[in-house]
């Protein structure tokens, strides 16, 4: 079985409610912020069997069970997910919900105790992740433009997804406090958008951009001091290590 390890809950109350994963101190944390943050699918578990996946796509639900999968890598994990009266349901956010909330198609985070040879969940917590977030925050540095579609794709670090920032007429776009015109953002600059999140987190409708990038100065001081270390002449950079060696 496949498995990644998390550094932090986005079903803390349900899991910190339920015990569930006392005995892993990465997921136990709460993150008052979770349900702005853009999350990967992951699957964690311990030796007791005690189990939480994360971003998990829902195929099905037959009365009190929930089938859903979750893709890692080039592979797909498929889980039964079976819900009793114990069963504790969370929506986005953070509020209580209900079996009946959850639909084919919606994005899930659930976390219990594995049963039997295959990859079935006795749960005590479903988190829907369905629905849009007002007022998430992501940043990143921009990859690609869509110049007639007025949205950027963000490289972000560590993130293997990007994420697409839709701008429109409304968006705020500000570089140094100055109004800045979407035309003159640049692939290489930083951008902080904040806005609706969708329920997968791989689009952002931003009501504001804050853009920020290198000033002329200094790029050029940047350039000049890797020019002058790999100068041959003067005895300096390159010559220089070439000098010493000999």
């Amino acid at each position: 079985m496949t498995t990644k390890k998390i550094s932090a809950s986005i079903l803390a109350p349900a899991l910190l409610l339920a015990g569930l994963f006392g005995a892993l101190p990465s997921v136990a944390s709460a993150d008052s912020n979770s349900s702005n943050r853009i999350e990967v699918p992951t699957v964690s578990m311990n030796a007791e069997g005690k189990i939480l996946v994360k971003q998990a796509k829902v195929t099905s639900v037959s009365g009190t069970t929930i089938n859903a999968s979750v893709t890692l890598g080039s592979g797909t994990l498929s889980f039964i997910v079976n819900t009793d009266t114990s069963t504790k349901f969370y929506s986005r956010a953070q509020s209580a919900g209900t079996l009946g909330d959850i639909a084919v198609g919606d994005m899930v985070t659930f976390g219990g105790n594995l049963q039997g040879s295959n990859l079935t969940v006795q749960a005590l917590a479903v988190k829907d992740l369905t629905g849009v977030v007002s007022n998430a925050t992501v940043g990143g540095k921009v990859e690609t433009i869509n110049a007639s579609g007025l949205s950027v794709v963000l490289d972000k670090s560590g993130n293997d997804r990007k994420v697409t920032v839709q701008t429109n007429a409304s968006t705020a776009i500000t570089m140094n406090g100055a109004v800045l015109p979407f035309a003159q953002i640049l692939v290489g600059d930083r951008v902080k958008a904040t806005g609706s999140l969708s329920a997968d987190g791989l689009t952002l409708t931003a009501t504001s951009l804050t853009v920020s990038r290198p000033s002329v100065s200094e790029t050029k001081n940047f350039n000049g001091f890797i020019k002058s270390w790999f100068k041959d002449d003067k005895g300096k950079g390159k010559g220089r290590d070439h000098a010493e060696d000999d």
